[in-house]
């Protein structure tokens, strides 16, 4: 059902999108931080 809903023709696209978007949020977080 994600599937139709995302439009995605690749399961593992549905399955790691909720995996993969913490990590790049988190990446972030560490760019914006001051480097001391």
């Amino acid at each position: 059902m994600t599937m139709f809903l995302t439009d995605s023709n690749n399961i593992k696209e549905v399955l790691l999108f909720p995996a993969m978007k913490p990590i790049k949020e988190d990446e972030a977080k560490d760019d914006t931080t001051p480097k001391a």
